[in-house]
């Protein structure tokens, strides 16, 4: 069906998803990078030894710590951007350069670093559980999309880096949960707590769903 100017009644509807899915695309991007900028300056003047907070205990793990931050802080961003279509059409070696830079230094470094501090981190049994989990799954989900890649099946890989940056993202709405349940009151304890779990499996919720309707639509 189309409008009285022959245009389709559902184009105005498309034009706004359109218009939302950029924008909340470009906000993710922003605060990705701002997440990354704020990590990598804070752990470039971090002295672990003057640090007397009980909630860390970075001085133990230092090295650690400097290879989660560095490894770590982009991972997210550099996931984002290997999802333009811009990009992969147009620098399709620079696409394929990120990838590599994503899974060295983001997932093989930043992820078993992860995976180390969580043995060690604030909290108590759930929030190391927590950690633990989304640590290996990150690598799991990541190491897959690099063999379907490798085999030349660019579905499956689209598949499990959509997993993959989903997990990633982890890093940002940990920094978005923390603050709003310190705002609503939540002590920091049960904030850490609902964190370690809330900040990744609703990312992976909305990965799975995003990608069920798909293959129903595909």
């Amino acid at each position: 069906m189309t409008g009285a100017e022959g245009q389709p009644q559902g184009a105005p509807w498309r034009a706004v998803r359109l218009w939302a899915r950029g924008t909340g695309i470009a906000v993710v991007l922003l605060y990705a990078t701002l997440v990354g900028v704020l990590a990598l300056a804070q752990y470039a003047q971090y002295d672990p030894a003057t640090d007397t907070r009980p909630t860390v205990n970075f001085a133990s793990h230092p090295i650690a710590i400097v290879l989660h931050a560095v490894g770590g802080s982009f991972a997210p961003l550099i996931g984002l951007l290997q999802w333009s279509a811009r990009l992969r059409r147009r620098w399709p070696a620079l696409h394929r350069w990120l990838g590599r830079v994503y899974l060295v230094a983001g997932v093989a470094i930043g992820g078993s670093s992860a995976l180390w501090l969580s043995f060690f981190a604030y909290g108590g049994p759930v929030v190391r559980t927590g950690m633990s989990v989304v640590a290996v799954l990150w690598m799991v989900v990541s190491a897959q999309a690099y063999l379907a890649i490798r085999r030349g099946d660019v579905a499956a890989h689209r598949t499990w880096m959509m997993r993959s940056v989903a997990l990633a993202l982890g890093a940002v709405t940990l920094r978005v949960y923390l603050p709003v349940l310190s705002l609503a009151g939540v002590p920091f304890l049960h904030a850490y707590r609902l964190a370690a779990w809330g900040s990744w499996l609703p990312n992976l919720a909305v990965a799975e769903w995003l990608l069920r309707r798909e293959r129903r639509t595909g």
